[in-house]
């Protein structure tokens, strides 16, 4: 299991484009606490779009684990 792997704490699936550098490291004890407590492995972080390369999507809307969730024009699952 990897960072990018992990549901945001609603528990929709992550869009496939949404980044933040915890996802290019991390640590078996982080990703056992994001097991446990999903929506601690969300705090703090700073998320960006990997379509557009910075903090809004193509949307114009900021990313994060709550904000790209199915039904956002630019999802993609």
């Amino acid at each position: 299991m990897t960072f990018m792997n992990l549901r945001a704490p609603s528990g929709h699936k992550l869009c496939r484009f949404l980044r933040c550098k915890e996802m290019y490291y991390t640590v078996e004890a982080d990703l056992e606490r994001a097991r446990s407590d999903p929506k601690a492995a969300f705090e703090g972080k700073i998320f960006w779009c990997d379509r557009t390369h910075k903090v809004d999507g193509p949307d114009a809307s900021a990313c994060g684990a709550e904000e790209c969730r199915p039904g956002r024009s630019c999802y993609d699952a």
